[in-house]
């Protein structure tokens, strides 16, 4: 499968005010590995960082593991940006940007999935 490119949101900065901030739109890219059964995984590229993702569903929920990363954490459905962003972001492991890329990716990928299967 070839790689899918995505949209991410990114927020930057020219001060510490608020209104010094907006919000821009990055290009990420989705790399398929395997998508046609449980665990899926997928390569992800954005904002210069790489991730390995091993995903799908356990006994309660959902699962998502980044080898590269050591580290893993629940999931809500794919689709779920607000509880995944949180999700990711208490790993503690992972800046704001780069959950975003994943979180994004994710919901891209749960576009693609309805479709596959």
């Amino acid at each position: 499968m070839e790689p899918i490119l995505y949209w991410y949101p990114v927020v930057c900065s020219n001060g510490d005010a608020s209104e010094d901030r907006i919000v821009v739109r990055e290009s990420g890219k989705i790399s398929p590995i395997q998508l046609k059964k449980e665990p899926y995984e997928v390569a992800i590229e954005a904002g210069g960082s790489s991730f390995h993702l091993v995903f799908g569903h356990k006994s309660e929920g959902m699962f998502l593991c980044m080898p590269d990363r050591y580290t893993g954490c629940e999931l809500s459905e794919l689709s779920d940006r607000d509880s995944n962003m949180n999700s990711l972001l208490n790993t503690g492991l992972l800046d704001y940007e780069d959950t975003a890329a994943i979180v994004w990716a994710l919901y891209s990928i749960s576009g693609l999935l309805r479709f596959i299967h």
